[in-house]
């Protein structure tokens, strides 16, 4: 019996919590004069400029590289799911350092300003990229949870079994917890689904609308993936206290 605390304690400690989907937040442009006053020459609103063209960029360089790093880690999710969204991350790192480079080499003001804009209204790094990675990574966890649920479901049937009748008021449980725990496994293979074939709508609304749909219904399905397993956790934490009941209850005299 303390063997299956163990599992328990030790396999909740994965459980996804809501942190990992965080909502999408939607990202500012730059405000117009870039904070730059009449005062300043031509020369310094381009150097101020790119300074702040470069420091957005290298932000969304080191997201994704970290998002690159987590999803390579990934063990339950198939290949192909994993390899469409790196793909998008990889595709968005060149062109993030070929934006670089031209915002580097602009001479005028209205073009830099197109390429600074362009960092953010049409890459979407923070709108979609890393909302889809980190769905991705949650996907994964919970897939990893519900492979250990699986394994202390067996466990926990062998030990109804061998209680006997005694302990047939907790097969309702055990069925309770496998169902949950099948449900959130669905879940996160539908949000790992939902999410592992968008691309940025580099402006186009109607791509744009539905990528934010899809994230919306990804984290929806998240969501209800960990409410499944806190449910899967609690039957099986009433399941070890009755099996434990059973054990210290007297022996009924004949």
């Amino acid at each position: 019996m303390k063997n299956l605390r163990i599992i328990i304690t030790t396999t909740s400690s994965l459980i996804v919590f809501t942190l990992l989907t965080a909502p999408i937040f939607a990202q500012t442009l730059p405000p117009r004069g870039n904070g730059l006053g009449r005062g300043v020459n031509q020369q310094q609103r381009l150097t101020n400029l790119m300074d702040r063209g470069n420091d957005a960029v290298t932000q969304r360089i080191d997201a994704l590289n970290d998002a690159i790093a987590r999803i390579q880690a990934l063990t339950r999710l198939t290949d192909a799911q994993k390899n469409q969204v790196m793909t998008t991350l990889q595709n968005l790192l060149t062109q993030l350092n070929s934006l670089k480079t031209k915002i580097d080499g602009d001479t005028d003001l209205p073009t830099m300003r197109g390429d600074v804009i362009a960092i953010y209204n049409k890459l979407r790094v923070y709108l979609l990229a890393l909302p889809q990675a980190r769905i991705i990574i949650a996907g994964d966890r919970i897939l990893d949870v519900t492979a250990n649920m699986n394994a202390l479901i067996a466990k926990l049937q062998a030990r109804i079994n061998a209680a006997g009748s005694q302990a047939s008021g907790l097969t309702a449980t055990l069925t309770d917890m496998q169902n949950k725990v099948n449900d959130a496994n669905t879940q996160a293979q539908n949000a790992a689904n939902l999410v592992s074939g968008l691309t940025p709508d580099s402006g186009d609304k109607t791509v744009l609308d539905s990528n934010k749909q899809a994230i919306q219904s990804a984290r929806e399905a998240i969501k209800t993936a960990n409410s499944d397993l806190r449910t899967a956790f609690s039957d099986a934490r009433t399941i070890v206290s009755g099996l434990k009941a059973l054990r210290t209850s007297p022996t009924p005299t004949k």
